[in-house]
């Protein structure tokens, strides 16, 4: 049964959160039997402890494949992993000779190892795969294996943004001095202005960086930060606090809702319900929604403006789905680190670890990988990234933080999901998540690295316990929109990044 709570509660219960690992072992992989090969069967293969090379790597699990004569480890190890002493161990039954035949490491002969009476001798991999020769019992059947250990060519769990894969922001204007983009559904819209000027780009293919772009125009005065679009309409704040709205992306028209805000926090997506504040006369903030519903005071701790983009959960732990957004300015000036969300029908700070305090925080849903050093295999694994950012002096940073717990606790990332140096610090940037289906051949102009760099393997080397062999998957990709720098500076730039493991071809 799954005990949930109001929104109210989450933040004073104590919740903890076991996430079942999907992790592999030898009976859930495949073994090829034909009975001409009984005799001279290899039945498990394995590498020796070795800590020196690398903890447990005794439990890297290898696929035996009987008819075409390959055993290999489809999940390979990690990069840099040394291969050219490792000790083996080989299961068979009733046979006369196994041998193992490798090139000598640093030289260009080769040389063998009968197994049967040199158990432990080291064997090199490094030069490429190993003959392993097994003849039955009998001494009438020989069977030929080819054994390859695979390591990874690049770091598989970094979160990859190459220099190349970067395009300036899909606008007709020349001088963009302001953007804002959101998500509805598979669209993307990307609102861009220059002075006076506005353009509104649209496009259902980030990937292959396909926008269609319309000069519009917008209220007089248009706050570009609070453009919002929910499933059926467009939101935006006039220079006096108006909120207008447009059911068109191509050619919208602003239609006064009756409604003023001074900023809004973004949708409730559970019923497109825009949530925003106002700043009263006597200088404090009540908040409200449109289409509207009963007024309260902005409770103490809550951010009135500065919040990051807002994202929605059907919450494990709450009746109703939530929508919550990070940090953001207090109205003392001061700034927050804290998650508030939203439930409907009310407001609660939800954190119990928060992040650095500041404003401009971009965050985003996104898969990550958490791999098993026992077993050498991984599971995805669910969470909330937050990148960039700004202090309350308008300083702006380069920090990811990371949530597995829907924006309750947050950490510091691993140091391989941090921002390269080719990116700049920033603040006020657009996180949008969007898949694309990956095949063998995927290439487009975005692509610094090609597929077949990415890793050692070939295609035929990465044998799936799939029941049918995978030749195209979804992989999600990261585009990050715009952002500026301490000064207020734009960046005229759409950056991709991905997790190199989600790029390859899948093992499981």
């Amino acid at each position: 049964m799954s005990i949930r709570f109001p929104l109210y509660l989450i933040a004073s219960v104590l919740i903890t959160s076991a996430v079942a690992a999907l992790s592999s072992c030898n009976t859930d992989s495949y073994y090829y039997t034909e009975a001409s090969y009984t005799g001279a069967a290899v039945t498990s293969f394995s590498l020796k402890k070795n800590d020196s090379v690398l903890k447990n790597i005794d439990s890297v699990f290898f696929s035996i494949d009987l008819i075409n004569g390959r055993i290999f480890n489809a999940e390979p190890l990690p990069k840099g992993t040394e291969l050219n002493k490792l000790p083996v161990t080989v299961g068979t039954q009733n046979v006369s000779k196994v041998n193992l035949t490798y090139r000598i490491y640093g030289t260009d002969r080769d040389t063998t190892v009968n197994y049967l009476t040199s158990p432990n001798d080291s064997i090199n991999f490094a030069n490429g795969p190993v003959k392993l020769s097994v003849t039955s019992g009998d001494g009438l059947t020989t069977r030929d294996y080819t054994v390859k250990v695979n390591v990874y060519a690049v770091e598989p769990d970094t979160l990859f943004w190459a220099p190349r894969q970067m395009h300036t922001l899909p606008s007709s204007l020349a001088a963009i001095d302001a953007v804002k983009t959101v998500a509805r559904g598979d669209e993307t819209l990307c609102l861009t202005t220059s002075g006076t000027s506005a353009c509104l780009a649209t496009s259902t293919d980030l990937y292959d960086n396909v926008w269609t772009t319309a000069d519009i125009t917008l209220p007089a005065g248009a706050v570009v930060e609070s453009f919002e679009a929910s499933a059926d309409a467009l939101y935006i704040l006039g220079g006096d606090g108006t909120l207008y709205s447009a059911t068109s992306a191509t050619t919208p028209q602003w239609i006064s809702t009756g409604v003023k805000m001074s900023y809004i926090y973004g949708i409730y997506e559970s019923d497109s319900r825009v949530l925003g504040n106002i700043r009263n006369a006597d200088g404090s903030y009540s908040l409200l929604t449109y289409p509207a519903t009963t007024v309260t005071d902005v409770p103490a701790g809550m951010p009135v403006s500065g919040t990051s983009n807002m994202l929605s959960v059907d919450s494990r732990w709450s009746f109703s789905p939530i929508s919550f957004m990070l940090g953001g300015r207090l109205a003392s000036g001061e700034c927050t680190g804290d998650t508030w969300g939203y439930d409907g029908s009310s407001w609660a700070r939800i954190s119990s670890r928060a992040v650095m305090p500041g404003e401009a925080i971009a965050i985003c849903r996104y898969p990550t990988v958490d791999v098993n050093t026992k077993s050498w295999t991984f599971k995805v694994r669910d969470a909330i990234l937050a990148i960039g950012g700004q202090d309350k002096a308008g300083n702006v940073d380069d920090i990811v933080s990371i949530s597995y717990d829907e924006g309750i606790s947050w950490a510091d990332a691993d140091t391989y999901m941090n921002l390269p140096a080719t990116i700049s610090e920033r603040g006020g940037a657009q996180l949008i998540v969007n898949s694309r289906k990956l095949d063998l051949a995927t290439a487009t102009d975005w692509s610094a690295i090609p597929l077949d760099k990415l890793t050692q393997l070939r295609p035929e080397d990465m044998q799936s316990r799939a029941t049918a062999p995978i030749t195209e998957w979804e992989c999600p990709y990261i585009y990050m929109f715009g952002g500026h720098d301490s000064n207020g500076q734009l960046y005229n730039q759409v950056w991709r990044g991905v997790i190199n493991r989600f790029t390859f071809v899948p093992v499981y």
